[in-house]
């Protein structure tokens, strides 16, 4: 009897493994999925495994709020930057950042950051209890996102370079947005030394890339080959 309880418990833990984070964004997705939006990307530590059966684990959740992934045009998952170097050449090849279009420089560790500054609250909450200790992280962390706000302030920015007079932004904000234009330039001048080096390959590796984006069964092209075999070659995308 213990053996059957012991078991039963074990495989209820199993699947029900990821329910925590399921209810998590089944409750933030759906109000803005209602309000029209179409396109979503999550980041999440482990997403490689999560996401697996994530369409089917949904329905299945009979006091969720409701929330149907096939209204979405696209919902793509990845692994935060910091995170993926732990994870296989497999997952740095399906589930990464840099390989994704409409992300720009996201790292997906935003909220990582906070956990440094954090610190100081276990010896501040450690005697307290639950109500109060949840009052006091609360307040901390509404604390740090109200100065994350307040860092995106607005005020005129006048970029002469790029032909642009009035971006309304904030100081955080410019700085990113300074950086992302000195990474685009230097992405640029690979990707057209590249397209000079191996004209030939360009035009097969473009449409292997258009077909991956369509079909995730398709060959990925970010996957670096076994040792051994040969790195460029003809693709039919047929």
């Amino acid at each position: 009897m213990i053996c059957s309880l012991l078991t039963y418990s074990l495989m209820l833990m199993f699947i029900l493994r990821y329910l925590n984070i399921d209810y998590t964004l089944a409750s933030t997705l759906r109000n803005d999925v209602n309000a029209g939006i179409k396109d979503v990307v999550v980041t999440y530590d482990i997403a490689c495994q999560w996401s697996k059966n994530l369409s089917r684990r949904l329905p299945t959740y009979s006091s969720f709020p409701q929330l149907d992934l096939s209204t979405l045009n696209s919902f793509r998952v990845a692994v935060p930057k910091f995170h993926l170097v732990g994870h296989g050449t497999s997952c740095q090849a399906t589930f990464n950042l840099a390989f994704m279009d409409g992300v720009g420089m996201t790292h997906g560790e935003g909220v990582e950051t906070i956990w440094s500054h954090s610190t100081s609250l276990a010896t501040w909450s450690r005697e307290n209890g639950p109500a109060a200790r949840r009052l006091i992280l609360d307040d901390h962390w509404s604390g740090w996102n109200w100065s994350k706000l307040v860092g995106l302030r607005e005020y005129t920015l006048f970029v002469i370079k790029l032909y642009i007079t009035h971006s309304f932004t904030g100081p955080q904000l410019k700085k990113m947005l300074e950086n992302a234009w000195r990474w685009a330039k230097i992405q640029r001048d690979a990707a057209d030394s590249m397209d000079a080096t191996w004209p030939e390959f360009v035009p097969d590796w473009k449409k292997m890339l258009i077909a991956y984006k369509k079909d995730k069964s398709k060959p990925n092209p970010f996957k670096e080959p076994d040792p051994g075999k040969r790195i460029l070659h003809r693709y039919d995308a047929s």
